[in-house]
């Protein structure tokens, strides 16, 4: 007589946090014995790091673990809850001014907002005077390429970037 190994299901919660919205789908896993599930996360949050799973057994475990025997009991249903961690995004400004110009002295940046969240209420990035000069807009990367295109009101946090 054989005996069948017993059978258990993982399912998946994308718990995204509060006001936010989680992407991405995950199947359950129908898992017989000792075969490992995977825990692999397919979901995304906006403006958030995917830091790990919270199983329903107690457990914790990192994104991408193939751990066995998860419950014991046939027909179980082990329930892993997704942790996000938010972001920080860094605002760095660099003028492009230069310093031999005899205007250097009165360029202004008159931002001082050097960080932002998703969740933050809106920043506006506002742009900067030369005497002399004419402002074309802020960039949004660090080689300058492409066309500025902040020439003001430009916004971040929870409706911008």
């Amino acid at each position: 007589m054989t005996r069948n190994p017993h059978q258990y299901t993982v399912k998946f919660v994308a718990n995204a946090p509060a006001g936010q919205t989680a992407t991405g789908t995950m199947a359950d896993q129908t898992i017989t014995g000792t075969a490992a599930a995977n825990l692999t996360n397919g979901f995304a949050v906006n403006g958030y790091t995917f830091n790990g799973w919270s199983g329903s057994n107690g457990q914790t475990y990192a994104d991408g673990d193939m751990p066995t025997l998860l419950a014991n009991q046939n027909g179980a249903v082990v329930t892993m809850t997704a942790n996000w961690t938010e972001n920080n995004y860094n605002i760095q400004y660099t003028t492009n001014v230069n310093p031999a110009s005899r205007t250097a002295g009165a360029a202004m940046n008159p931002n001082t907002v050097t960080s932002y969240k998703v969740t933050d209420p809106n920043v506006t990035i506002q742009p900067m005077t030369w005497p002399g000069y004419n402002f074309d807009g802020w960039y949004d990367n660090q080689l300058f390429a492409g066309t500025p295109g902040f020439d003001s009101g430009y916004e971040c946090g929870s409706g911008g970037r």
